[in-house]
């Protein structure tokens, strides 16, 4: 009976050291599952690389029935490939691009800007385009991101304009960013839209002293 007994606690503390033993090794596990979770996690948790993206600096005035009037726009790049342009619309009713539809391209400058003229509107819209895009010149929708559309971005015309204005000569001015001013290009903005030229640095359309309208 001693001999019995012996052997039977033996066998209970072989069992408890099994039991302990399994349970270290769920733990273990388990933790080493948890670490890998919490890793996965992490990486799963950095931003992803959207590509390039516009954003707007300087937005005109809303107007949406302002298409016989010009102000500035100005934005940034973020990512853009040689080549690549900016194309703009301005929204009055429909879509139309800027400044004109035979001009329909802004550069982007080596420091990532661009800067055009623009027709006033109530939205104005700003495509990040590849070579060989060839914009129509109205549109009731403007092109969703995809193929030779790189980026998008829209703004609502501001409450009022941004852009000094200076009489002078019977003429309105619209004075851009001094930068720009100082170097010392001077656009006329007239209503006519095939003899609009985009404005660098100060930008004006002449009104009548009866009507208050550009001539044409």
């Amino acid at each position: 009976m001693p001999s019995a007994k012996k052997g039977l606690h033996q066998s209970e503390r072989q069992f408890r050291e099994l039991e302990c033993s399994a349970s270290s090794g769920f733990t273990w596990k388990r933790a080493l599952l948890v670490t890998l979770c919490l890793l996965l996690n992490g990486c799963g948790s950095r931003p992803a690389n959207v590509g390039p993206s516009i954003e707007f600096t300087r937005v005109p005035q809303a107007d949406a029935a302002g298409l016989d009037k010009l102000d500035i726009i100005q934005g940034r790049v973020t990512g853009a490939h040689p080549g690549q342009q900016i194309v703009l619309d301005t929204r009055s009713g429909k879509w139309w691009v800027q400044p004109r539809s035979n001009a329909p391209f802004t550069k982007i400058q080596p420091d990532s800007n661009w800067i055009n003229s623009i027709h006033l509107g109530s939205e104005y819209a700003a495509l990040l385009v590849e070579p060989g895009y060839q914009p129509p010149a109205m549109t009731n929708e403007l092109p969703t991101r995809g193929g030779a559309v790189v980026a998008t971005a829209l703004a609502q015309g501001e409450t009022a304009t941004v852009s000094p204005t200076l009489n002078f000569s019977g003429y309105e001015w619209r004075v851009t960013l001094p930068a720009i001013a100082a170097a010392g290009r001077i656009t006329t903005i007239r209503r006519t839209p095939g003899s609009i030229r985009a404005g660098r640095c100060i930008c004006g359309s002449r009104k009548s002293p009866i009507n208050g309208r550009a001539p044409k």
